[in-house]
């Protein structure tokens, strides 16, 4: 871990979701300036975390501290992390969601996006904002509406309509389908030959902040070890 994130925090990146990361059990740490808060794994698999970087500050202002991040969803698909930081009032969703070639197939995609509903319908009448860090496995963008744009789009599967509906219960928006990435920086999963990309890792944030936002694309810079890039979003 301290090698990614090194990595990541040499790229500056404030918070980061982990779709596949290795913890057995629910557990909340700190690795050097990174805050981590990781799901337990079910069968081995989907185990999510969300990293908070404590070492430089965000929007320009001071650094994260501990006290400032509660966890109040923990399932090893899906996290919910408050963050009550003065000027910084947000949920912090992770997501990894099932495929629907999976155990269960459609029905457990429609599964775990009305618990995810149902979870967020517990935070309260705040009204904070959403930043959403997602594993989607579903493809969007050939039906546009506020919350999604048609840059780099794919042709919306059954998956990325479950997908869309829960953006728009939510007021979600992507903001790397209403910005065009850089060519080639786009797709966040490549097969192992390199033929085929997809775009199926997302990073929302309520609609309300789409204004604010500076530019998305996908960080190949980072060595993941695997068939696939960061997924960023600044503002």
């Amino acid at each position: 871990m301290r090698m990614l994130g090194d990595q990541i925090a040499t790229a500056g990146y404030s918070i980061v979701g982990v779709q596949e990361g290795r913890s057995k059990k629910e557990t909340t740490y700190k690795c050097d300036n990174w805050l981590v808060f990781a799901a337990p794994a079910s069968n081995g698999q989907a185990r999510v975390q969300c990293w908070a970087n404590l070492g430089i500050p965000f929007s320009g202002k001071d650094c994260f501290n501990v006290s400032d991040f509660i966890a109040t969803v923990v399932q090893p698909r899906l996290l919910i992390i408050a963050c009550r930081r003065p000027g910084c009032n947000v949920y912090i969703i992770v997501a990894h969601v099932p495929t629907a070639s999976g155990p269960g197939g459609l029905d457990a995609v429609n599964a775990f996006w009305s618990e995810a509903s149902q979870a967020l319908a517990k935070r309260g009448p705040d009204g904070h904002p959403i930043m959403l860090l997602c594993d989607a496995n579903a493809a969007v963008g050939s039906r546009t509406s506020p919350n999604i744009g048609p840059a780099n789009a794919e042709r919306e599967n059954e998956q990325g309509e479950r997908f869309h509906e829960f953006r728009v219960a939510h007021d979600i928006a992507i903001p790397s389908t209403f910005k065009p990435a850089p060519v080639g920086y786009a797709w966040t999963w490549r097969s192992p030959d390199g033929a085929t990309t997809h775009i199926t890792d997302f990073v929302g944030i309520s609609l309300a902040w789409l204004h604010c936002a500076h530019s998305a694309a996908v960080d190949i810079g980072v060595d993941l070890s695997t068939q696939r890039g960061i997924t960023y979003q600044s503002s």
